[in-house]
């Protein structure tokens, strides 16, 4: 399924077979690693990237939080993600860009080096058998009893490769209660995001997220932020209380995979799906990157 696939190593193309690293390298023991997903979607031109620049800006952005060098410019990567996907001939699939400590290292602290940088292109189809998200039907949300990572204890805003063992504990947690998607509430006990996805709720009109600072700054959620305000939807960004969430007419979770993906069910409340609000999102989500 992926022996065919080429992968974009330090600014070489390698066979699958060589996207290696030693089990004792730092980001192996440490999780010192930093990871940007992004998505190629068909257009009447071929392939095109989703916001590559935001994507390859906050990767650069989470090397900066957390003290990482990097031996290549933003545009070197952009080429690197381009040259990655025309020779795997992908135009409707999924981008991982990683950045990793791939020497041995024992100690806490990591290398004195810049980090390695991989660039892997991947078909939706062929590779991963589809990405089936319910985004008709909707989804099942449970809010974990583990709590969003404190940005006083580690930087949030950075897509780090340790950061997300508090989603995968999330995850774990509200599967065990038969959810599909997790819900972390920040150290307040406010509404902060999933795993991997932002949260919107739909309350009359007005869509309301959480404000940056608990959350990792998604670029999906900039984007659906920005298509609301073109189609006159009010939004309001700030703090939620949890208690929002058995009072909204609709819930959104977004994604790089699945831009706009409805809640059918939070806890014990259904809601009917897709809202209004909903069907509008989607619709202009959809024209985004189809034109």
């Amino acid at each position: 399924m992926f022996s065919d696939r080429q992968l974009w190593i330090n600014g070489e193309m390698r066979p699958w077979d060589q996207a290696q690293v030693h089990l004792l390298s730092h980001s192996m023991g440490r999780g010192s690693a930093i990871f940007e997903v992004l998505c190629v979607h068909p257009t009447a031109v071929g392939g095109a990237v989703f916001r590559l620049k935001r994507h390859v800006a906050r990767f650069f952005n989470s090397a900066r939080l957390l003290g990482m060098r990097l031996d290549l410019t933003p545009e070197d990567l952009m080429q690197a993600i381009c040259t990655t996907i025309r020779a795997n001939a992908v135009t409707d699939g999924v981008i991982k860009v990683m950045g990793y400590h791939g020497a041995v290292a024992i100690s806490i602290t990591p290398p004195d080096s810049a980090l390695d940088v991989a660039v892997c292109a991947l078909d939706i189809e062929k590779d991963l058998g589809g990405l089936a998200y319910p985004v008709e039907a909707g989804t099942t949300l449970g809010i974990s009893t583990w709590r969003k990572l404190d940005p006083a204890s580690v930087p949030v805003g950075a897509k780090a490769a340790a950061n997300y063992l508090n989603g995968m504990l999330a995850n774990s947690d509200v599967a065990a209660r038969g959810f599909a998607e997790a819900l972390l509430l920040d150290a307040k006990g406010e509404i902060a995001e999933g795993p991997t996805e932002s949260i919107f709720l739909g309350i009359g009109a007005e869509l309301h997220t959480p404000a940056l600072g608990n959350i990792l700054a998604s670029i999906t959620r900039d984007t659906l932020i920005k298509l609301a305000e073109y189609l006159d939807i009010p939004v309001r960004v700030g703090p939620i209380a949890r208690e929002r969430l058995f009072e909204a007419d609709e819930i959104v979770l977004s994604s790089t995979p699945v831009k706009v993906l409805p809640v059918r069910r939070v806890e014990d409340r259904t809601l009917v799906v897709p809202g209004p609000l909903t069907r509008r999102l989607q619709k202009a989500v959809a024209v985004s990157y189809t034109h």
